[in-house]
């Protein structure tokens, strides 16, 4: 079995101070790109998000974005000053009978400075990032191809666990299973895309405990 993580919002809460901080960072990034005020930046992130399954996409798609210049704005915000520690995610990997692995929209750096953040370095391999799908991410079909690719894995043998419930439909069209952390309280029971439930990361051996059973 292959656990399969996304990072920020799944690895520590959606709600947490970087992910707000990230959010007005893109925002920024828009107004300034597009020569607008921040009232419509939000609006235009909010619906390229929509519209293009991540803001950048469609930045990219529809104003020819350089997806390095925009990264390197927003990753100003570096994790290692808004998260700590968490022995308890840590334990829990640690007792994960499945290989571990990560899948992120996010660049390397950031994702490298995520686990440094959270004390699991080292614990995640292999670790796709943005930069190995050519800056297409999730939810573009061919992100997920090359990461089964990369993972050379049969599809129902790796279980996708992520915050983002639109980038879990393209993993189940793809025969993976698929684990929701959604702190909100929402129970997706019955929604297309999503086998498994959690509240938080921590839920996890409740939610899928096949990835924690020896084979």
């Amino acid at each position: 079995q292959i656990a399969l993580f996304d990072i920020d919002g799944t690895l520590y809460p959606g709600h947490s101070e970087l992910t707000h901080r990230l959010d007005r960072l893109i925002t920024e990034f828009v107004a300034e790109h597009l020569s607008l005020s921040v009232d419509e930046a939000d609006r235009v992130r909010r619906a390229t998000l929509r519209a293009h399954g991540t803001t950048l996409r469609g930045l990219m798609e529809l104003h020819r974005t350089d997806p390095v210049e925009f990264y390197e704005f927003i990753t100003t915000a570096d994790p290692r000053d808004y998260l700590a520690p968490d022995p308890a995610l840590r334990s829990m990997l640690e007792g994960m009978a499945a290989r571990i692995a990560a899948f992120t929209n996010a660049p390397r750096a950031h994702a490298e400075h995520v686990f440094e953040a959270l004390s699991v370095q080292g614990m995640f391999d292999p670790v796709f990032t943005i930069e190995d799908s050519g800056y297409l991410g999730k939810p573009h079909p061919d992100a997920y191809e090359g990461v089964l690719g990369r993972l050379e894995a049969r599809p129902a043998r790796v279980t996708m666990i992520e915050d983002t419930r639109r980038f879990l439909a393209p993993a189940k069209a793809r025969g993976m299973r698929t684990v929701l952390i959604d702190g909100s309280g929402h129970d997706p029971a019955g929604d297309d895309g999503i086998d498994a439930f959690a509240r938080s990361i921590h839920d996890l051996p409740k939610a899928a405990p096949w990835l924690f059973a020896e084979e």
